[in-house]
């Protein structure tokens, strides 16, 4: 009976029996067929990596041009729309377009009022019968063809529409 209770005695502080756990096959390749798959793969998915990563960046770039194209062709949208306003109430065009419109400019981006959002001052050049609304890009270098342009003619607003 003594041997029992010190056969017990021992499994107690010995703790619970747990057994073994297996670790996974598939992370320990066995044979050299095995290896050379696991490296092919581990290759492979290092090279799609350096790939996204690669391009990643290129996409960003891209993604925010054509927010910025957005915005700035929404803003020259309501700065036509003012100038309409102003010429169907006057007869003409503001002496200083842009200066006329300053108070109308929100400032909800990074650049001061009368800019585009990539930070260039928009241009209004008027010619006889009628203007054009022009933001020179991306590039920022007039008349090329990045250029976000507006041409109005002044037969085509009337007080109707």
């Amino acid at each position: 009976m003594n041997d029992r209770i010190e056969e017990y005695r021992q499994d107690w502080h010995a703790g619970p029996v747990r057994p073994r756990r297996r670790r996974s096959t598939l992370l320990r390749p066995q044979t050299r067929g095995d290896w050379v798959a696991f490296l092919a793969l581990l290759f492979t998915l290092g090279g799609t990596a350096t790939l996204v990563w690669r391009y990643h960046g290129a996409m960003g770039r891209w993604v925010d041009a054509r927010i910025r194209t957005t915005k700035t062709e929404l803003e020259m949208s309501s700065i036509q729309r003012l100038l309409k306003q102003y010429y169907l109430s006057h007869g003409s065009l503001p002496e200083r377009p842009l200066d006329y419109l300053k108070p109308f400019f929100r400032p909800n981006k990074a650049y001061p009022p009368g800019c585009d959002f990539w930070g260039r001052a928009y241009r209004i050049e008027s010619f006889g019968d009628g203007y054009v609304l022009r933001s020179c890009g991306a590039d920022g270098i007039p008349q090329n063809d990045d250029d976000l342009v507006r041409s109005v003619k002044y037969k085509e607003w009337t007080r109707d529409t």
